[in-house]
C-alpha cells in the first residue's frame, strides 16, 4: 500500500514539474521587416512591437502580428443606383497603410479587408447620394468628399488612406420596366 503511494505521489510530482517547465519555458518569436505586433500578458495588451526577435513566456504572453505592408484595393465594374434613378458604373483603387496595429486587430478578424470594406462602403454611399447631373458636373468634387470621409473611417480602424483613384465612372439612364402579364 505504502509502495502505491509513493508511486502515485512520484508520478504527479513529475507531472507537475513537467507542466510547469512546459507553461514556464519562454520561446523565441521572430517577426519579419514586414510585420507588427501586439505582446499580451494574461489577456491585457503590454506593448506594440515591431520587426526582430522576441521572447514570449508560453502560458503567461502572448504574440498577436500582423501584416504591416501597404495594402492594396481594386474594384472594377461597380454598379450603384443614384438619386434621380440613373445607374453609375464605377472602378477604383486605391492604396491604404496600417498606422496603429492596435486599433487595425481590434477592427476585424482579418484586418487586410478592413480598406477594401471601408472603401467599397464609403464610395458607394457617396454616388448614391447623388443625381446623375450633379455628377457629371461635380464629379471631382463627390469623389474628394468620398476621399475624406473614407479617411477619416480607416483612421478609426488604423489605417492611413494613402492614394484613391477613380478608374472609370459612367452615368447610364434607367431602362423601362417591363410588364409581364
Amino acid at each position: 500500500m505504502v509502495a502505491i503511494v509513493v508511486i502515485i505521489v512520484i508520478v504527479v510530482g513529475a507531472a507537475t514539474a513537467g507542466l510547469t517547465r512546459l507553461y514556464r519555458d519562454p520561446k523565441k518569436v521572430t517577426l519579419m521587416p514586414y510585420q507588427c505586433g501586439v505582446i499580451y500578458r494574461r489577456g491585457l495588451p503590454t506593448r506594440d512591437v515591431g520587426p526582430g526577435t522576441y521572447t514570449v513566456r508560453t502560458g503567461f504572453e502572448k504574440l498577436i502580428f500582423l501584416d504591416s505592408r501597404p495594402v492594396v484595393v481594386s474594384f472594377e465594374n461597380r454598379a450603384v443606383s443614384l438619386q434621380d434613378g440613373w445607374t453609375a458604373i464605377y472602378g477604383f483603387s486605391a492604396i491604404a497603410t496600417m498606422q496603429d496595429p492596435r486599433k487595425a486587430l481590434y477592427s476585424s478578424v482579418n484586418c487586410s479587408q478592413v480598406p477594401a470594406y471601408v472603401l467599397l462602403c464609403t464610395l458607394r454611399a457617396a454616388l448614391n447620394r447623388c443625381a446623375s447631373a450633379q455628377l457629371r458636373v461635380n464629379r471631382d468634387s463627390v469623389i474628394e468628399t468620398a476621399a475624406n470621409q473614407a479617411k477619416q473611417r480607416l483612421a478609426i480602424a488604423g489605417f492611413e488612406l494613402k492614394e484613391l483613384r477613380l478608374t472609370h465612372l459612367s452615368v447610364t439612364a434607367p431602362t423601362e420596366q417591363q410588364t409581364y402579364e
